[in-house]
């Protein structure tokens, strides 16, 4: 009827409830993670945290993988329970990239140990972190010397570019602290200088004069020496200063660096009197002495004649008398050994030849010769030196294998094997002469470890000189 009240029969309820109840159900589900993710997530970081601790070396890169992929607030909390227990940086790395973003966060951390170790973290994640540059540059001027001297080491591994680098880098060179300037001067030498604004070589300069004198590795003057050594006014305006400086600095090491750019750029300066003449004198500096070595090898044939006026201008040379030990300073000895080096690959003239100055030096040069088989750069012109000389050497290795030194007794079994060559044609009566020197070594005077092979190797001198009389007679 028209007027009745009909009532709706059960299905047309139950149909529309049923799915409104469930899509209610499924959004709950759907949200109950995002609602309580410390609730469901803590507990799991924290169970893979301990696995990196555990025995098993499995279980740990197990752990170390679901770690991994974890991100934003996830990886927030892994990185701030690790700083709570106090585990290595390196375990943070191994986290991945992952923990780049969180570890730059911290460095806003009102605590400057936070901000120190995250910068550690993210130093040996080097260039990967590149995008943390410019908060790591940040840092650099922090309050704490700690966090200055850890975020220059940081920038220094993040690849950064030459202008942030050197923005920097620059106020780091007057920092109050010399461990943090010498960092700042190390990390600038390392810049492609080139690029760098002419003024550079300027404040270089300055800060070089006004840096006090220092000792040991975080010297800050050996940093800026560095960086002006790869400035491209080198030959311009630095040059002059590391000739004085290669002579005359209060810094022994210093002095050594100022003399390895002289001669990285030798190549320019091979006729300088000057070059060659500073060079010869830091012959005498026994903390440059390698350095001048090379540096003379790189200036050639130019330096031979002054090296020969210092050979025999020496007062242990003009003296003229063989004795045990070897009278020769330790200067002459590598005025020798930079002639040697030169020898095989210049055109020298004849009267300054290597071999004419052996030939005079006679039996003084044979120490200086030995050991003619560790150094391949120069062994055939060893060889062919202390073949020039021949019987002449032999007083020289007695008086070494008699009275020397456990190196100089092992030096001198080189030099005896070597001329009982059967090629050299020595007189094996004279070679003879040697045996009873030969014989008397007492190896208990020498230390256990060296024993064995000083042993072996007086037996095999001995042997080939026995082996050259049986076959002479």
């Amino acid at each position: 009827m028209r007027g009745e009240v009909v009532s709706p029969s059960a299905d047309t309820i139950s149909r529309p409830s049923y799915s409104i109840v469930r899509c209610a159900f499924f959004l709950f589900l759907f949200l109950l993670p995002l609602a309580t993710p410390a609730a469901q997530e803590t507990p799991a970081i924290s169970a893979l945290l301990d696995e990196l601790t555990s025995p098993d070396r499995a279980r740990q890169e197990s752990a170390l993988v679901h770690l991994s992929v974890m991100r934003g607030e996830q990886m927030n909390v892994i990185i701030e329970e690790l700083w709570r227990r106090g585990e290595r940086s390196s375990v943070v790395r191994r986290l991945g990239t992952n923990a780049i973003t969180p570890l730059v966060r911290l460095l806003d951390s009102d605590d400057w140990e936070t901000r120190a170790k995250a910068l550690s973290v993210l130093r040996e994640f080097g260039s990967v972190a590149h995008s943390s540059e410019e908060a790591v540059a940040r840092l650099t001027t922090d309050s704490n010397r700690s966090v200055r001297y850890s975020a220059l080491r940081a920038l220094g591994r993040l690849d950064p570019s030459d202008s942030l680098a050197l923005s920097a880098l620059l106020p780091a060179l007057s920092d109050s602290v010399s461990t943090i300037r010498s960092i700042a001067a190390s990390a600038l030498s390392r810049l492609d200088c080139p690029r760098s604004p002419r003024s550079l070589t300027t404040l270089l300069l300055e800060l070089l004069k006004d840096e006090p004198p220092g000792q040991g590795s975080y010297n800050p003057r050996r940093g800026i020496v560095a960086a002006l050594g790869q400035c491209d006014e080198f030959d311009e305006r630095v040059y002059p200063v590391f000739l004085e400086m290669a002579l005359n600095d209060e810094d022994d090491l210093v002095r050594a660096d100022a003399v390895k750019w002289l001669g990285q750029h030798a190549a320019q300066h091979q006729n300088d009197e000057r070059l060659i003449e500073t060079l010869i004198a830091a012959l005498d500096d026994w903390h440059a002495r390698h350095e001048v070595a090379w540096a003379l090898v790189v200036v050639g044939s130019e330096a031979v004649p002054y090296l020969n006026r210092r050979i025999f201008s020496d007062p242990t040379v003009l003296s003229s008398e063989i004795t045990c030990p070897d009278p020769l300073s330790t200067s002459v000895r590598w005025a020798i050994s930079s002639l040697l080096q030169i020898w095989p690959y210049e055109h020298i003239d004849p009267v300054y030849s290597p071999a004419n100055t052996i030939a005079k030096l006679g039996p003084l040069a044979v120490r200086s010769l030995l050991p003619i088989h560790s150094d391949q750069l120069i062994r055939d012109t060893r060889r062919h030196a202390l073949r020039q000389l021949g019987e002449d050497a032999l007083p020289t290795l007695r008086c070494m294998i008699e009275g020397g030194s456990l190196s100089e007794l092992l030096d001198a079994l080189d030099g005896v094997r070597f001329l009982a060559h059967p090629e050299l044609g020595l007189d094996p009566a004279v070679l003879n002469s040697l045996l009873p020197a030969l014989e008397a070594i007492d190896l208990e005077t020498v230390r256990s470890g060296s024993r064995t092979y000083v042993r072996e190797a007086m037996h095999h001198v001995i042997s080939e000189i026995r082996n050259r009389s049986e076959t002479r007679n």
